[in-house]
């Protein structure tokens, strides 16, 4: 029994992805079912949000964009708490992964964010 474990494990470690590869500079967040949609303003390339808590992170990193994830989602598409019209998604300015990190605990600590995520290369 244990030398088929072992052999279970080191088989599946060969089928997961040695070099997960994610977008350096987009990150997704979801916001909480009882939210209100985002309305997004563009005013000479600066970007701002009518939530409050949302806003202070968007003039601190100045995104490029921000957008809905899928923009011809409904209150209809959800499953659980995850409600497909309240995904977005925001390009940034950042270089590093280490940025990347920081920026996205950011919208992290938003409490009615319920999940931030990267964008990973498909």
């Amino acid at each position: 029994m244990k030398n088929w474990f072992i052999i279970a494990w080191i088989s599946c470690s060969f089928l997961l992805p040695k070099n997960v590869r994610l977008h350096s500079d987009v990150i997704l967040f979801c916001l909480k079912p009882h939210v209100s949609l985002l309305e997004v303003n563009r005013d000479n390339g600066n970007i701002s949000v009518d939530h409050f808590q949302i806003n202070e992170i968007v003039k601190r990193i100045k995104p490029i964009n921000i957008e809905p994830w899928i923009r011809g989602a409904s209150e209809n598409d959800n499953d659980g708490d995850i409600y497909l019209n309240r995904i977005y998604k925001v390009y940034l300015r950042t270089e590093t992964r280490q940025e990347l990190d920081q920026q996205k605990s950011y919208f992290d600590s938003v409490a009615d964010i319920l999940s931030t995520e990267y964008d990973y290369i498909r």
